[in-house]
């Protein structure tokens, strides 16, 4: 994934994660500090309409572009939080993602670009098992669990 869709993906993730009573601590705790970064870093993104709605693609693309505005995608600790986030929640809460349309168990290396996932009830939009890409490998759009629009 592209930088700033692997923040994103996290925040995301985290919300649904962290905000449930039940989340283990370890996943509050990486969520709240990547959360913390990016308001501490970039002030202008606002996440709580991502928090109320993770996993709607319009709240998930106003944060890409509002972190992509400020140059975020170049923002190498950003990104680290983001990797270490996934990593908490693939130990402690691997269905996280799954609410948001997106399954991903590992990706390596470069060009890889996931976007436009739109996953209703249930359904997970994306899943890859494993993408070892070394160039350009592009995913979407994707419709999973949505009733057909008229």
């Amino acid at each position: 994934m592209e930088p700033i869709s692997t923040i994103v993906a996290a925040l995301a993730a985290g919300a649904v994660a962290a905000l449930k009573p039940t989340a283990e601590q370890a996943v509050k705790d990486a969520y709240s500090g990547l959360k913390a970064l990016v308001q501490r870093k970039y002030a202008a993104v606002t996440l709580d309409a991502l928090e109320r709605k993770p996993e709607s693609a319009a709240q998930q693309g106003a944060v890409a572009e509002t972190l992509g505005d400020a140059g975020a995608a170049d923002d190498a600790e950003l990104l680290a939080k983001a990797r270490e986030l996934a990593a908490t929640l693939q130990r402690h809460d691997p269905d996280a993602g799954r609410s948001i349309g997106i399954d991903v168990e590992r990706i390596t290396g470069a060009s890889v670009r996931i976007g436009a996932v739109t996953a209703g009830e249930n359904a997970t939009g994306v899943r890859a098992g494993v993408i070892e890409a070394t160039q350009d490998v592009t995913i979407g759009p994707v419709s999973a669990g949505v009733p057909p629009r008229p």
